[in-house]
């Protein structure tokens, strides 16, 4: 028995099933199936019950799930004071984020932070919102941001800075010339949307229903994996859709798509940063994290530039 396969043991358990599992820590299903069966032959017990739902621990697995989170927890505390010890801020720094953080907000901070440690290793792993929350969770990675509003008592919750989506529309769109249009010009439009777990989707669809679109009746032509893609395919006339101004800036100055004001549409949001309450947070994520803190002025004046 080794602390790997602990790991995916805690995260088979959190996440419900040997598929997320093997997604969240990047592996294979078999390997996870191999790890799980390894390790109910060491300890010799059965740790889970399997269902077509959903994978639940045995009065064993309970046990071992207590246990497994303190040896856990233990080893990166581990890691943490070893860090300190050699006198340094080093060593590896995992982060998860959404896809507007990720593209367009990390990168930012992360030239400045690595000229002044250099000897933090960073990787940076792009996926939606709630996928970054469960990599969290399952200890995929130490910090992650994320474009949703989060309500779990197991993660610290941390403002970064705001946001605000814009509709767009491909140049010389009809909709365009209006200085405001009403909801319901919205319906008979064609649609380029996030893939469904996007905050930038929820968002999305919840402020048009916050302003009377019924949502359900949209003509969604093309649901896309990234916000580059969906922006692409508005330049190319397949269709409108709302984009973050972060991401939507370099298009809309240069007139390659154009916006559409909506009469009482207001979708705006806040980015934040997320990690564990529960583990210790090492030195290069402590630093990371007062590091951000010092640069949220920055991101916000950058945003609100990129608003007006």
């Amino acid at each position: 028995m080794n602390t790997a396969s602990l790991r995916v043991f805690v995260t088979v358990v959190e996440s419900g099933s040997f598929s997320k599992a093997a997604s969240l820590l990047g592996l294979s299903q078999p390997a996870i199936s191999m790890s799980i069966r390894n390790l109910e032959r060491d300890l010799g017990v059965k740790l889970l019950e399997r269902s077509r739902e959903r994978c639940k621990p045995t009065e064993e697995g309970k046990l071992l799930l207590r246990h497994a989170r303190e040896i856990l927890h233990t080893e990166e505390r581990l890691y943490r004071a070893l860090e300190e010890v050699k006198g340094e801020i080093g060593g590896k720094l995992n982060i998860l984020s959404s896809n507007i953080p990720g593209e367009y907000i990390i990168p930012l901070i992360i030239g400045e932070f690595k000229e002044r440690y250099p000897a933090v290793g960073i990787t940076l792993e792009i996926m939606d919102s709630y996928q970054v929350v469960e990599g969290i969770k399952s200890r995929r990675a130490e910090i992650g941001f994320v474009g949703i509003d989060i309500d779990d008592s197991s993660l610290v919750v941390l403002d970064l800075c705001r946001d605000e989506l814009r509709i767009v529309a491909p140049k010389d769109h009809p909709l365009s010339v209006k200085e405001q249009v009403n909801p319901e010009d919205l319906v008979e439009e064609s649609y380029v949307l996030r893939e469904k777990g996007s905050g930038t989707r929820e968002l999305m669809l919840k402020s048009l229903e916050s302003i009377g679109v019924d949502t359900r009746r949209l003509k969604v032509v093309s649901e896309l994996g990234s916000t580059s893609a969906v922006l692409s395919a508005v330049e190319a006339g397949i269709g409108i859709s709302m984009a973050s101004v972060w991401s939507a800036a370099p298009l809309l100055e240069d007139g390659r798509i154009v916006p559409i004001k909506v009469r009482g549409l207001d979708a705006s949001r806040s980015f934040h940063v997320i990690h564990r309450k529960s583990a210790a947070v090492s030195s290069a994520g402590t630093v990371f994290l007062k590091f951000i803190e010092k640069k949220r002025p920055q991101l916000q004046s950058i945003v609100n530039d990129l608003i007006v």
